[in-house]
C-alpha cells in the first residue's frame, strides 16, 4: 500500500494514504481508447461495469481516461487503487469514504470516523452508516475501483453487489480487475445491469498501435508488431521505449520472442540493457517497493543521489506513475515491477531478501507499520514482521492508530503458527479480537499467551499486555472476579508502580480502574464504584484517551442509575454521546451503548401507555454485534423485554430474548447466560406456556442452587430478577405462598442496596401475589407503598404490567385522597389516567361527561337512550370508584384524575 502523505494531508494520521484515493498520472501523451470510453459512458446508467483483463492490458490507463472525460462534464469521480491491505473491511470502508470526499461528495462524520480507523464501529453499523449517507446523495457519480483482484473478499464483494443493488441509479461502480470479480455479474449482465469490457477489446487495434508508436511507423512494421504483440498495450509501450518503431522484419521478430519465453520478461530485459548501469541498479533495487520516494529509496539502495536518479526515470514515461500532485512518490506498473523484481531474484536472492530487510526496517522507523510488515512477510521473515508490530503495538493500541481494522490487516498475513508461539503478538491478537466481538476467542488467544509467559517469564512489555489486555479479558469472561477488586488490585497497583517511572502507563491504570468499577457495580459496592471511575478520570486527563472518557462518563451514568440519580445519569450519557458522536458518529459502539442507557431511563421514566421502544431494540439489536458488555446488556434488554411482555408482543419478546441467546453463545459474556434464562422464564410465562417455564424453572434452579460464593458472584442484579421471575412462575402455577418467599428474596436485594426501581417493581408484584391470595387490604397498602417509592425516580412505566387495573386505580385514588406531599400526588396523577380511564366503563364514562355538563339524571338517560334507574345504576359505580358520595365531587375527581378534559 502506498504511504505517500500529501501537503494537504500532513497533519493526518499516517495509517492511511491519500494517494489511494487519486487515479495514475501520466507524463507522456496517451493514445485516446475512444471506442472503449464510449462503451463506458453507455453503461453510465447501469449500476456496474467491469474492466477484466491480465497485467498489461491498459486497464488503469482507460478508467484513467474515463474519469478524466467525467469530470470534464462535471460528473463527481471517487477512485480507489485497491491493493491487499484492503481486503480488511473497515480499511475499505475507509478509503471509500476518503474517496467520496476526494471527489467532492461529503459523507459527513463518517469522514472523521474513517480517519481515526472506525475507533469502537463495528462493520455492521459502518455499513448501516454508509448506506444512509450515501442515500443522501443527490448528485450522480461514478465510483471506480482500481485493482480490485487485490483486495477482493466475501465482504467487500458483497457490499459493492449491495451499494449497486440499492443506488445503482445513483452511483455507477466502475471495476478493473485481473480476475472475474464475485459479485453477480452474470445475473446483472443478464439483466442488462452491467457490461464487462474483456481484454480482447482491450488490445491495440492497428490504428491505436499506429497512434501508439508514430506515423513513420511503415505497414511491414506494424504487421509484424501486430503479430507478435497482438496489440498488448504494455508490450506496445515497452517496444516504443526500446526504440524500435523501424525496420521491424522477420529476424527482429525472432529477437522479440526472446530467449525468456515471455514477452513481458524479454521487453524488461531490453529496457534495462538500455539504461546506464546506475539507473539500471536503481531501478532493480527499487523494484520490490509498492510506492517509493527519495528518502526510502535511498535507505534501500544505499544511495544519497535517489532524488537525481528518480528525475532519470522520466525517459521510461507510462511505466513510471506519479502517485501525488508534489511528485515526491512514486510507483511502477505493476507488470513492469513485478518482472522487475523477479529479475532481481533470480540474479541475486540475497540482494533481494536484503532490500526487504532495509525497505521494513526504514518504514518501520517511519510508523509506516503495514508496509514494513508487508516487506517482511513478502520474504517470510516473521520474526521481523513482529518485531515491527511488537515495537509499536502499545502506541498503536493508546493512539487508537487506524482502528480495529488496520491492526487486524497487519495480523492477517502472518501464520497462525508464528503467532501462537509470541506472546505479544498474542495479546494483540486477544486486542484485536475482543474489540471485533468475539471475547471467547480472545480468550483462547489470552491463555497461549499465558502459557508461553509461565514457561518463559515476563518481559517489561508482556507485563504492559497482561496488565491491560488481559486484564480487560478475563472480566469479561467472569474469571476470578471478587468482591473489592480481588486480583485487580494487585495488577493496579503492579501499573501504578509502572506509570511512576512511565506516565504513558497511567492509560494502563485508567483501564484497570474502569474494569474495577464494573466489578464494583456488579458486585453492588457503587461507592467504590465511584471512587474508581473518579480515579481512572485523573488518569485520563493527563493522556490522550478520548474513549477512554467515554467509557468513564457512561460507567459513572451506570453508577447513578443504581444510586437513584437517574438525572445526573442522564447528564453523564449526554456528555458521553456527544463526545462518541463527535469521534465517531451516530452508530459508533460507545454512542450506542450510551444511547442504550440512555433510552432505557426515558423508558422506565415514560407513561404507562407510552409506545413500543422500538429505538432501543434497533440499538441493542446493532450493539449485539460489537464488544460486550455486560452492565449495559442487563440494562437494556430487561427494558426492552418488559416492555413487549407489558403489550403483550409475545413473538417480540421471544425474538429479543433469542437475540440475546446468540450474542450469549459468542460474546461469553458471565452472568448474562443466567439472566437470558429469567428473561425466557418470564416470557414463557407471560404466555401461559407452563409445561415450557417448567423446565426452564428447573435449570434456573440448578444454578440458584449453589454455594454461597457461587451465588454471590452472580451479582445483585440477577439475584434480584431471579427472585422475581421465580415468583411469577410460582404464581402462575397457583403456589402464592413460596412466591411471595421468593419476591422478598428479590427485595432484601433491592433493599440491602437500596435500589429504587427493582424495589417498586418487587413491590408492585408482591401486591399483585396477595391480591390474588385475596388479601387485598395488604395487596393495596404495598402497592401505595410501591407509588410513593417510584416517585423518587419518577418512573410510571413499572406499573405496566404485574399488577390489575382495578387494584392500581384504588392504590392511585387512595394516595390522592390521602397523601399531601405533591411529588407523590404528581406522580400518581400520571399513572391515574391509565388506572382509572380502565377503572371505569366507556358507559359510565358518558355518565360522567354528562354530569360535567350540568345534566340531569333525566336528560342523560334520554341521551344514552337508557332508563333513569339504570343512570342511579351507573352513578353509584361511579362514586364507588372514585370514592365520593356526591355529582360535583365525582366530575371534580374525574378531572383531576384525567378522565375528564
Amino acid at each position: 500500500m502506498s504511504q505517500a502523505i500529501t501537503v494537504e494531508a500532513q497533519n493526518s494520521p499516517k495509517w492511511f494514504s491519500r494517494s489511494k484515493t487519486r487515479a495514475p498520472k501520466f507524463s507522456i501523451d496517451l493514445v485516446v481508447r475512444k471506442r472503449l470510453l464510449l462503451a463506458l459512458d453507455d453503461a453510465l446508467d447501469k449500476p456496474i461495469s467491469c474492466i477484466v483483463a491480465p497485467a498489461g492490458f491498459g486497464k488503469s490507463t482507460l478508467l484513467s481516461q474515463w474519469r478524466e472525460s467525467l469530470l470534464a462534464r462535471d460528473i463527481p469521480c471517487a477512485w480507489i487503487n485497491l491493493d491487499e491491505n484492503d481486503s480488511e473491511i473497515r480499511q475499505f470502508f475507509a478509503y471509500l469514504i476518503f474517496a467520496f470526499e476526494d471527489a467532492g461528495v461529503s459523507l459527513g462524520y463518517l469522514k472523521k470516523a474513517a480517519e481515526s480507523g472506525f475507533v469502537e464501529m463495528s462493520s455492521s453499523s459502518i455499513i448501516i452508516s454508509l448506506l444512509t449517507a450515501i442515500g443522501e446523495i443527490d448528485e450522480h457519480m461514478v465510483l471506480i475501483l482500481d485493482d480490485y483482484h487485490r483486495a477482493s473478499g466475501d465482504g467487500i464483494n458483497d457490499f459493492v453487489h449491495t451499494l449497486s443493488d440499492q443506488f445503482g441509479d445513483k452511483i455507477h461502480i466502475a471495476l478493473g480487475s485481473r480476475n472475474p470479480v464475485d459479485i453477480g455479474l452474470p445475473a446483472l449482465l443478464a439483466a442488462g445491469q452491467a457490461i464487462e469490457i474483456p481484454s480482447t477489446n482491450l488490445r491495440f487495434s492497428n490504428r491505436e498501435v499506429t497512434e501508439a508508436m508514430g506515423s513513420d511507423l511503415d505497414q511491414e512494421a506494424l504487421a509484424v508488431l501486430q503479430e507478435q504483440l497482438e496489440g498488448w498495450p504494455v508490450a506496445v509501450q515497452m517496444t516504443k521505449l526500446l526504440g524500435r518503431t523501424k525496420g521491424l522484419g522477420t529476424t527482429r521478430q525472432s529477437r522479440l520472442v526472446g530467449s525468456h519465453g515471455h514477452l513481458a520478461d524479454y521487453l524488461v530485459t531490453n529496457v534495462l540493457e538500455a539504461l546506464p548501469s546506475d539507473l539500471k541498479d536503481f531501478v532493480l533495487a527499487t523494484s520490490i517497493l509498492e510506492s517509493f520516494n527519495a528518502e526510502l529509496a535511498n535507505a534501500v539502495c544505499d544511495l544519497t543521489s535517489s532524488q537525481s536518479l528518480i528525475h532519470q526515470l522520466e525517459s521510461l514515461q507510462a511505466l513510471v506513475v506519479p502517485l501525488d500532485d508534489d511528485l515526491e512518490w512514486f510507483r511502477y506498473h505493476h507488470l513492469f515491477s513485478e518482472c522487475l523484481s523477479d529479475v532481481l531474484k533470480q540474479q541475486d536472492p540475497d540482494k533481494f531478501v536484503e532490500l526487504h530487510l532495509r525497505a521494513a526496517r526504514w518504514c518501520g522507523e517511519n510508523q509506516l507499520i503495514a508496509e514494513a510488515v508487508n516487506y517482511a512477510n513478502s520474504i517470510k521473515d516473521y520474526d521481523l514482521s513482529k518485531q515491527i508490530i511488537n515495537d509499536h503495538s502499545e502506541w498503536m493500541r493508546r493512539k487508537n492508530f487506524g482502528g480495529v481494522g488496520y491492526l487486524n490487516g497487519l495480523l492477517a498475513n502472518i501464520p497462525e503458527t508464528e503467532i501462537l508461539n509470541d506472546p505479544r503478538i498474542l495479546y494483540l491478537k486477544c486486542f484485536v479480537v475482543m474489540m471485533s466481538g468475539n471475547p471467547k476467542k480472545a480468550l483462547q488467544y489470552h491463555d497461549f499467551a499465558e502459557s508461553i509467559i509461565e514457561r518463559e517469564g515476563t518481559s517489561p512489555e508482556t507485563l504492559r499486555d497482561r496488565l491491560h489486555i488481559g486484564s480487560t479479558i478475563l472480566i469479561r469472561a467472569g474469571i476470578g472476579t471478587a468482591r473489592g477488586g480481588g486480583w485487580l488490585n494487585d495488577r493496579l497497583e503492579i501499573a501504578k508502580e509502572l506509570a511512576r517511572s512511565n506516565p504513558a502507563d497511567r492509560y494502563v491504570c485508567g483501564s484497570i480502574r474502569i474494569l474495577m468499577a464494573g466489578l464494583n457495580v456488579s458486585y453492588g459496592e457503587f461507592d467504590s464504584a465511584r471512587t474508581q471511575a473518579l480515579a481512572a478520570e485523573v488518569d485520563r486527563q493527563q493522556l490522550e484517551a478520548k474513549a477512554m472518557g467515554i467509557y468513564i462518563e457512561i460507567t459513572l451514568a451506570v453508577i447513578e442509575l443504581w444510586s437513584n440519580d437517574l438525572d445526573k445519569a442522564r447528564q453523564y450519557l449526554r456528555k458521553a454521546t456527544g463526545a462518541a458522536v463527535e469521534s465517531g458518529g451516530d452508530n459508533s459502539n460507545l454512542n450506542m451503548i450510551g444511547e442504550i442507557c440512555l433510552k432505557a431511563i426515558d423508558y422506565w421514566q415514560s407513561d404507562i401507555e407510552s409506545g413500543p421502544v422500538v429505538q432501543l431494540e434497533q440499538t441493542l439489536a446493532s450493539t449485539l454485534n460489537a464488544e460486550g458488555w455486560y452492565n449495559i446488556y442487563n440494562i437494556g434488554f430487561d427494558a426492552v423485554i418488559h416492555d413487549a411482555i407489558c403489550r403483550r408482543d409475545f413473538d417480540k419478546a421471544d425474538e429479543l430474548v433469542k437475540k440475546l441467546e446468540e450474542a450469549v453463545n459468542r460474546l461469553n459474556i458471565a452472568r448474562l447466560g443466567e439472566l437470558t434464562q429469567l428473561l425466557r422464564l418470564d416470557c414463557a410465562v407471560a404466555k401461559n406456556e407452563i409445561a415450557e417455564a417448567t423446565m426452564i424453572f428447573e435449570k434456573v434452579q440448578n444454578w440458584l442452587n449453589v454455594d454461597e460464593r457461587k451465588l454471590d458472584d452472580l451479582g445483585w442484579f440477577v439475584r434480584s430478577f431471579a427472585g422475581y421471575s421465580i415468583a411469577r412462575y410460582l404464581g402462575a402455577v397457583g403456589d402464592y405462598e413460596e412466591a411471595l418467599a421468593y419476591v422478598e428474596n428479590g427485595l432484601d436485594e433491592a433493599d440491602r442496596l437500596d435500589i429504587v426501581l427493582l424495589r417498586v417493581r418487587g413491590n408492585i408484584l408482591k401486591a399483585s401475589l396477595l391480591e390474588e391470595e385475596n388479601k387485598k387490604d395488604e395487596a393495596l397498602t404495598i402497592l401505595e407503598y410501591a407509588i410513593e417509592d417510584a416517585a423518587k425516580i419518577n418512573c410510571p412505566k413499572t406499573f405496566a404490567c404485574d399488577v390489575s387495573e382495578t387494584l392500581l386505580a384504588k392504590a392511585v385514588l387512595s394516595i390522592m385522597d390521602n397523601t399531601q406531599t405533591h411529588t407523590v400526588k404528581d406522580f400518581a396523577a400520571r399513572l391515574a389516567v391509565a388506572g382509572t380511564q380502565k377503572l371505569l366503563s366507556s358507559r359510565e364514562k358518558e355518565v360522567l361527561q354528562g354530569i360535567s355538563h350540568g345534566r340531569s339524571n333525566k336528560e342523560i338517560a334520554r341521551d344514552l337512550d337508557l332508563t333513569d334507574n339504570t343512570i342511579k345504576f351507573h352513578l353509584r359505580n361511579i362514586y364507588q370508584k372514585l370514592g365520593v358520595k356526591k355529582r360535583v365531587p365525582a366530575v371534580e375527581k374525574a378531572r383531576e384524575l384525567g378522565v375528564l378534559k
